[in-house]
């Protein structure tokens, strides 16, 4: 009795046996179908290891379209991107990144201070601060926060990752994320 007749609901376990069988010669289809037959679990497991090598693929070689090789794919860069600054870094490690990119890693500087370019509402009675630097800040919490372009704030780290924003006008501070 065969293991798919002996345990009909896992026939997906044979599946890699039976995509190498397709690829490989037919002594290498009797061989595996040898090892399959085997009931010591060490047994079988011992004549599918002698087989791995004689069943392996050649490695895939990257395709030649008259005899040029491809370039690097699209969206890749030849000069790495220069290096940010650390006011430029500054908070961005809480901002969401496209997939496959790394959040950098938090900087020494501990404030920053810049002027505020515009200021535009953010829902649900909150706001987003745009800076010179081209940084965007939101605020986090529903309390009135009255900025206009030209301001100069500034926004130091607070407890557990948080940031808050202090203006010239009040002494108050005001949680702030960064969101660009």
């Amino acid at each position: 009795m065969g293991l798919l007749a002996k345990y009909p609901g896992r026939a997906w376990a044979a599946a890699p046996a039976v995509l190498v069988a397709a690829f490989a010669g037919t002594a290498t289809a009797q061989s595996l179908d040898a090892c399959r037959q085997m009931q010591d679990p060490q047994a079988r497991l011992a004549c599918y290891d002698r087989l791995g090598p004689a069943t392996a693929l050649p490695p895939a070689e990257s395709p030649r379209v008259g005899g040029i090789r491809p370039t690097a794919p699209s969206g890749t860069y030849a000069v790495p991107p220069a290096v940010a600054s650390p006011e430029q870094k500054f908070g961005a490690e809480n901002v969401r990144q496209p997939a496959g990119v790394a959040a950098p890693r938090p900087q020494e500087i501990e404030a920053l201070t810049a002027q505020v370019a515009s200021v535009r509402q953010a829902g649900m009675g909150r706001i987003a601060v745009t800076l010179s630097n081209g940084q965007v800040w939101r605020q986090t919490e529903t309390v009135r926060l009255d900025l206009s372009a030209g301001d100069t704030v500034t926004i130091e780290r607070g407890a557990l990752g948080s940031y808050n924003l202090l203006t010239s006008r009040t002494s108050r501070l005001y949680k702030v994320e960064r969101t660009q």
